[in-house]
């Protein structure tokens, strides 16, 4: 099929067949960059994906004095674990429903505390403001479940 590619006013195109009947059908070596969320009633296809990482060092005992980790890359190093201090998610209200993290504990012989914002919880079995302990050289795996908090299981150093 012929793809027929109207100028949109807003400055993005549409793509259209030629019956004029909407559909996307995009292929590129390149890269596409969205400031906003891409999102089809199909199936989205990919060969590879890369993430934003940051590398953040633990800090304090409590949630009020563990490191804040920035909701813009869902990818996190951790340093610095040393069996009481920590780190605290973002805070669910300001994501999308399905959000994943992964936090993962740089050293090898500490264990680090996660913390969920204020109010939030790390499920399925923490409460409200309860922190999950990430085993030595571990990894957590969270999920924005709902408005109340996340969802959460362990992953474990290879070995």
């Amino acid at each position: 099929d012929d793809l027929i590619i109207f100028k949109a006013d807003s400055g993005g195109y549409e793509f259209r067949d030629t019956s004029n009947v909407a559909t996307v059908h995009i292929t590129t070596a390149g890269a596409i960059t969205a400031a906003g969320n891409i999102s089809s009633s199909g199936d989205i296809s990919y060969l590879k994906n890369i993430e934003a990482i940051q590398t953040v060092e633990a800090a304090g005992s409590d949630q009020a004095g563990a490191t804040a980790i920035a909701s813009t890359a869902t990818r996190v190093v951790v340093t610095d674990a040393d069996n009481s201090k920590g780190v605290r998610l973002p805070a669910v209200s300001g994501l999308a429903d399905g959000t994943l993290f992964t936090v993962t504990n740089s050293v090898s012989n500490r264990t680090l505390e996660i913390y969920p914002a204020t109010n939030d919880s790390i499920g399925p079995t923490l409460p409200d403001n309860g922190a999950a302990t990430l085993p030595a050289g571990g990894s957590l795996i969270v999920i924005k479940y709902n408005a109340n908090g996340w969802m959460g299981y362990f992953g474990t150093a290879p070995s």
